[in-house]
């Protein structure tokens, strides 16, 4: 069996222009580049955020959120949003949390029962002392 290729990419942000750069990598020699206006590259993790997503619901693996304990420390990056709001969702039993990051918005689709888990742990959190349950 052939070893897999190290892949991925490389972002440069153009501040006066309005875009960022990503150059794509392999096994760490640069590919050919491309611009993106910054407002776009919400599209761009959205796609890949989303066919993750998919690739999980076909795998049928076990879900992540409910087969670990809240505080896992399992890697992740963690990024600070310059703002965030909530919105209608898609469907009626849906609703969008909205991340801005600059020109970036992010919509993640999140079930209404979920999302009153969420707000009840963010409560709860939030409290003095609290502890997510």
């Amino acid at each position: 069996m052939e070893a897999m290729n190290k892949a991925g990419l490389r972002f440069n942000a153009n501040y006066p222009q309005g875009t960022m750069t990503i150059t794509p990598l392999r096994d760490d020699a640069p590919g050919e580049p491309f611009d993106l206006p910054i407002g776009d590259i919400s599209k761009l993790f959205g796609t890949a955020l989303g066919l993750a997503t998919k690739a999980y619901d076909m795998n049928r693996s076990v879900n992540p959120s409910a087969s670990r304990p809240i505080d896992d420390r399992a890697p992740f990056t963690a990024v600070s949003c310059s703002g965030w709001n909530v919105a209608p969702g898609a469907t009626e039993d849906t609703l969008t949390l909205k991340f801005y990051f600059g020109e970036v918005v992010l919509g993640i689709q999140v079930p209404l029962d979920h999302a009153r888990i969420l707000g009840q742990r963010i409560l709860t959190t939030a409290a003095p002392a609290g502890s997510a349950q």
